[in-house]
């Protein structure tokens, strides 16, 4: 085996974290945040689906809707 690989570490660093935050709030591709990192791309994309979370949506009980659900032929899904 040649030690040229470049994907040897298992875990993410804190820094490295603080990387892909940024990355991910400035729109890149988890190739573009992979290779700032210098970690694999699918790495980048496990740790964002691992840590992700979701904003809490209102008391409002209505499924939000989409922009052009007037237009849609696509019905009750």
């Amino acid at each position: 085996m040649s030690d040229d690989n470049k994907y040897d570490q298992k875990h993410l660093t804190t820094s490295q974290r603080i990387k892909v935050e940024k990355g991910l709030n400035d729109g890149k591709s988890f190739a573009e945040i992979g290779r700032i990192v210098g970690k694999h791309p699918t790495t980048i994309s496990k740790e964002v689906k691992k840590y992700r979370t979701f904003q809490p949506r209102e008391k409002n009980d209505d499924p939000q809707r989409c922009a052009l659900y007037k237009e849609c032929s696509l019905r009750f899904l």
